[in-house]
């Protein structure tokens, strides 16, 4: 019964802790708890300073909030924008595209282990095996705004080095593993590629989903998805943007869900326990209206179940089930987090850093 406790708890702590200022959390320490979570800020970029990580952690007596969480376990900025906060459990990788680095730290405590700067431009999304990590890398940026020598680097977890790197197609965004399988998401092309494991220097299969692939989620049955948004170099049919799903045995597409709301971000979340996949919705710039669609994977179907104004990222808190949304107003004033039920009704908000992106659970 201490999941719901912890969880009852937080909220009837909500006039306290939700609605107090800022300035008051940016002194709190950072104390991880029995269970809680984490919210990463990716910050402005011009501003590569805002970027944080803000906690909650509870007890079985007490729930605290931390805004300057990451800052408060190793006395340091971050010092970069935050793109990618990742997780295998024990440890999570956050990247930071504008220093360009790969933070490697405990996913309790935020403690640092690693910082991997070795051939790391514009880094992005992470994927764990054992004792490694795969992150997608954009490559330098040039003159007109595009990106070179995309790649995905291979680091050891235990040593915090690079122990390998391979070259990938343009603008590497989600990654997963599977089977000994590494599916990479270019999203500037229409394929997903896939690479064994085994032989990282043979090239890939290419899985073609007529659309731009971005994240990844995997189902209760083990089942991988795959957002399929447009991209700004190339046109995509609206009967093509949603969430696809792919066959890992013979490396086609096997079935989409078409959602032409989908947003240019792609962002997707399995719920805790893998039967529905959770997308963001979006109208085009410069619109802020956004939507958290749930898809059935087995009717092939979608619901809008909450709607509003900036929003970023989603997740579901695997005790309570609550679903948890980050919202970015602007790029200029501090976000928010807010917490519904599963069918979408609102419990609470807290003000968190500025853009808010990424939730790990803990």
């Amino acid at each position: 019964m201490k999941n719901n406790y912890n969880f009852q708890l937080v909220f009837a702590l909500i006039a306290i802790l939700f609605t107090s200022c800022i300035e008051d959390k940016e002194t709190t320490p950072y104390v991880p708890g029995s269970e809680g979570f984490h919210v990463a800020h990716s910050g402005a970029f011009s501003k590569p300073k805002t970027a944080s990580v803000s906690a909650i952690s509870m007890t079985d007596t007490d729930t605290t909030f931390s805004h300057l969480a990451y800052k408060s376990a190793n006395g340091e900025e971050l010092g970069g924008n935050i793109e990618g906060f990742d997780s295998n459990g024990q440890l999570t990788v956050i990247t930071t595209a504008s220093t360009s680095q790969i933070i490697i730290c405990d996913t309790k405590t935020l403690e640092k282990r690693f910082v991997v700067t070795d051939s790391v431009d514009n880094p992005r999304y992470t994927a764990f095996d054992g004792n490694k990590a795969y992150v997608t890398v954009w490559g330098p940026i040039q003159p007109d705004y595009s990106y070179i020598n995309p790649k995905v680097l291979v680091i050891n977890l235990s040593t915090g080095k690079l122990e390998n790197w391979f070259s990938v197609g343009s603008n590497p965004e989600g990654i997963a593993i599977k089977d000994g399988k590494l599916y990479v998401a270019p999203s500037y092309t229409a394929n997903v590629e896939v690479y064994d494991l085994s032989d990282l220097s043979a090239a890939p299969e290419l899985i073609n989903i007529d659309a731009a692939p971005q994240h990844f989620a995997f189902d209760a049955d083990n089942n991988l998805w795959v957002s399929a948004t447009g991209a700004w170099n190339f046109v995509v049919a609206d009967e093509n943007k949603g969430l696809a799903k792919l066959n890992t045995s013979n490396n086609t597409l096997e079935t989409l869900i078409n959602y032409t709301g989908i947003g240019g971000d792609g962002y997707i979340k399995a719920s805790s326990d893998g039967s529905t996949i959770y997308g963001i919705g979006a109208e085009a710039w410069p619109s802020t209206t956004t939507e958290i669609v749930e898809f059935n994977l087995s009717s092939k179907k979608y619901d809008t179940i909450i709607t509003g104004e900036g929003f970023k990222g989603v997740g579901q808190n695997p005790a309570s089930k609550d679903i948890y949304v980050a919202v970015t107003p602007d790029y200029e004033n501090s976000g928010l987090v807010n917490v519904y039920t599963e069918t979408g009704t609102k419990k609470g908000s807290m003000e968190v850093g500025l853009a808010p992106y990424h939730f790990i659970f803990y």
